[in-house]
């Protein structure tokens, strides 16, 4: 009779123990599901921050085509109208249209091969890519795409030359036509003459102006 008692007492502590670890297995369980959970909630913050970031960055690099003519015109009725012909350049700025808020995608320059004003299909080249593409200018249109005409001279897409424009360039033109180089005459390098020189007279005479201003000023001076 001791023994088996000894024996139950026996079963009954090991019992307590099994519990008391399968308390503690699932107390760690929680603990790192939790921590996963956490983790998981970081990771996602994280995308989205990285996902706002490359959206500034491709908006940065997106060209200002403003400056360029409209290759488009909507008028009251709602009718969008072609302003260009096949054979014409044009230059079209598209946005995505499956990514939430619309992102820009890029701005390319196109040579139109053919144009159908009542359905707005677009037969394009692209000269950069060398490869065909097409595009609809009313579709596009009221889908947030720009259609712009591209420039005659120079890049319509790209960067602008940095600085600030020259001034008075019709008048340096003039008094460079007025000066034709004489027959035989080896051509100098630097400025030509009679943009910024002035001559004798002008500067004798300012030297005179300055002295009669500063003995005046003189005279003032002492009087006081």
């Amino acid at each position: 009779m001791t023994r088996k008692k000894r024996e139950e007492s026996v079963d009954v502590e090991c019992d307590s123990v099994l519990e008391a670890s399968l308390e503690r297995e699932i107390a760690a369980i929680v603990e790192r599901n939790s921590k996963e959970s956490d983790a998981l909630i970081i990771t996602s913050n994280k995308r989205t921050a990285t996902l706002l970031g490359s959206d500034a960055d491709r908006n940065a690099r997106r060209p200002d085509i403003s400056r360029l003519e409209d290759a488009v015109t909507v008028h009251d009725d709602g009718k969008i109208v072609p302003l260009f012909q096949a054979g014409a350049r044009i230059v079209i700025e598209r946005y995505s249209l499956t990514i939430p808020g619309k992102p820009w995608l890029d701005t390319q320059t196109y040579e139109v091969q053919s144009v159908d004003p009542v359905s707005g299909v677009l037969q394009l080249w692209n000269a950069d890519l060398r490869q065909a593409a097409m595009s609809n200018f009313i579709l596009g249109t009221q889908n947030g795409f720009i259609f712009k005409l591209a420039s005659l001279r120079g890049n319509s897409v790209g960067k602008r030359q940095r600085g600030r424009p020259r001034k008075n360039t019709e008048k340096v033109a003039t008094i460079v036509k007025a000066e034709p180089q004489a027959d035989g005459e080896k051509k100098r390098r630097g400025r030509p003459k009679g943009i910024k020189n002035r001559s004798k007279e002008v500067i004798a005479a300012e030297r005179k102006a300055k002295a009669v201003e500063r003995a005046e000023k003189r005279k003032l001076r002492k009087s006081r």
